[in-house]
């Protein structure tokens, strides 16, 4: 099925004000005047789309020529439909937003997930249960290609309006996409439509892509139902729209960027998979302005993972998301460089594997949302970032690190504080009666196997839960201690906004002991060692044979333990541990 349309040879026409068409059928002019205050209509359940020469355009006022096909298609419903109110922040969420089992709803503005249309949908390629259907299509949007019942191949696709979506495959699908160029460039309110989405049961394969989306929620390709997707060999581009006032910063339904008291701003991200969706991108570039690269969103069960990419978020945003309980991210020999964090987890797992390297302007990973699920970087990763490598905020995850490098400008390679989520207790308010976000008896547990590394273990976090760092075969040169954490926005005399959104997880840690009834414990194996930097409060430790207690050369350490002295050596401790390092 060849969908290259012939240029067209129709004719002229001049609409004046006041004007109201119904366009009946599919209509080819070569010239296309629209005044102002003119109605130009589909008929009832279908919708009108305006190519010109091919793009996409939306039908306002002006004067259009050349190739000008008006094509009338059947009305489509989104194939993504999504419940639920806004993401809520960094720990709470509007009443009735879908999200993992602790109620916490996804991190997306409102509109479909990140660029599928919650109305209508008009799309350029649309193909149900492994047939293309022509009456829900706009072939004339098609500039170069050949389209069939089971592929697309090295079609061309731009848009420069809005509400408008290039290839959707649903249904009972197998689908292969081959040299794809997509170029959507329009949208300033939000639901713009994506390149590509895949939904119901379709398995889709994605090969040698060019997409750059450009627009508010324009994304590149969204996953949905319990579709599948390939991205092999491709690039994507995606940057924000223009925003109108009325749809920023909001903290209600109404609002088309994410929230920025998650740490980040943006109203475009790069991809989603929400549901059951699956996603596997290898070889693949993906770059977003703001935002996020590879997304995770309403989660019933989603999987996400990654092979040899480049992830980029520029000005602001993360390398990827993980939320849902039962969710999966993973990425392998992969490299991120982002401006604000590696991957958020707000439920579900992350895995670094196989040589990942991260660079964060900020952080490494951030988990918060109550997460309990988790984090393992292991197989020579390596991180480098300016702030805490791993923060946890009123989470409860389970940590392995395994042969990994851990570099943190800031000195710091886990910090765990009170989720700081400026509209956390506004969030909390709306909660149903009885809510409870997690069980805060569950400590977090981090386990550092078979590496050395530079920097503190940080636990301002003991109001809410206990924390145990294992070592194995591991040294560590730094502080790990119990603390208290003051805002850095409230010592600087800040006010958080959109504005200062960088503030968000920024703190300053008082080393202290703490009076909580939970605590901080470590415990090292016969081969390692803790080379003691600053004086450290723990609340449990145990020592096993072998294993060094040591401080850098000029210094030494002395222990007391409910204020009395004892010897560093192996044994079991419990109390007030205070290791204190002093000058010889």
């Amino acid at each position: 099925m060849l969908m290259m349309p012939l240029a067209a040879q129709g004719e002229s026409k001049r609409l004046e004000t006041g004007a109201n068409w119904v366009v009946e059928k599919n209509t080819s002019l070569s010239n296309l005047t629209i005044a102002k205050g003119v109605a130009i209509k589909a008929p009832d359940k279908h919708s009108i789309t305006m190519t010109v020469n091919h793009v996409e355009t939306a039908i306002e006022p002006g004067t259009y020529q050349g190739d000008i096909m008006l094509t009338v298609t059947d009305d489509v419903k989104s194939p993504i439909v999504m419940e639920g109110g806004p993401e809520g922040g960094d720990g709470g969420a509007v009443p009735g937003g879908a999200g993992d089992a602790t109620g916490i709803a996804g991190e997306g503005a409102s509109g479909g997930p990140g660029g599928v249309v919650s109305g209508g949908v008009r799309t350029a390629i649309y193909v149900d249960g492994g047939v293309y259907v022509p009456e829900k299509s706009v072939p004339a949007a098609v500039a170069t290609g050949t389209v069939t019942n089971t592929s697309a191949k090295n079609v061309s696709i731009s848009s420069r309006g809005k509400n408008f979506d290039g290839i959707i495959i649903t249904g009972d699908s197998t689908y292969s996409i081959s040299n794809l160029k997509i170029n959507f460039d329009g949208g300033d309110q939000g639901d713009n439509g994506a390149a590509i989405t895949s939904s119901g049961k379709a398995d889709v394969i994605v090969n040698k892509a060019s997409i750059m989306c450009k627009g508010v929620q324009r994304a590149a390709i969204v996953v949905g139902g319990n579709s599948t997707i390939h991205v092999n060999d491709s690039d994507i581009e995606t940057y924000d729209g223009k925003l109108l006032e009325k749809y920023a910063g909001m903290e209600d339904s109404n609002s088309m960027e994410v929230p920025w008291v998650l740490g980040f701003i943006g109203n475009n991200r790069a991809t989603n998979v929400v549901q059951n969706g699956t996603a596997y991108y290898n070889n693949t570039h993906v770059r977003t302005q703001r935002w996020g690269c590879l997304s995770t969103d309403m989660a019933q069960s989603v999987k996400l993972y990654a092979t040899n990419c480049h992830l980029e978020a520029i000005e602001s945003g993360y390398g990827a998301y993980s939320i849902g309980n039962t969710s999966v991210t993973e990425f392998k020999k992969c490299k991120f460089d982002v401006h604000d964090y590696g991957l958020i987890m707000a439920g579900g797992s992350g895995t670094f594997a196989d040589g990942c390297v991260v660079n964060s302007g900020r952080f490494g990973v951030m988990v918060h949302s109550s997460n309990t699920g988790t984090l393992t970087i292991d197989s020579g990763c390596v991180f480098n970032t300016e702030k805490a490598v791993i923060q946890i905020k009123s989470a409860y995850p389970d940590i392995i690190v395994d042969n990994a490098k851990l570099n943190s400008k800031n000195g710091v390679i886990l910090e765990a504080v009170v989720n700081d989520d400026p509209w956390l207790p506004a969030m909390a308010a709306k909660m149903p009666a009885g809510f409870k976000s997690a069980d805060a008896n569950r400590p977090v547990n981090a386990t550092f196997k078979n590496m050395s590394m530079d920097g503190d273990i940080i636990d301002a976090m003991t109001t809410l839960t206990g924390i145990n760092i294992t070592f194995e075969n591991a040294t560590i040169t730094g502080a790990i201690t119990t603390a208290t954490s003051k805002a850095q926005a409230d010592i600087d005399g800040v006010k958080i906004s959109k504005k200062t959104y960088y503030y968000v997880g920024a703190v300053k840690n008082t080393y202290c002991a703490t009076e909580d009834k939970h605590g901080l414990k470590v415990s090292l194996d016969g081969k390692s060692k803790w080379v003691v930097t600053k004086t450290s409060y723990l609340t449990n430790m145990t020592i096993a044979k072998g294993a060094c207690i040591d401080t850098p050369e000029g210094f030494k350490v002395a222990m007391t333990v409910n204020g009395v002295p004892k010897p560093i050596k192996a044994g079991d401790y419990e109390g007030k541990i205070v290791l204190v390092v002093t000058k010889l």
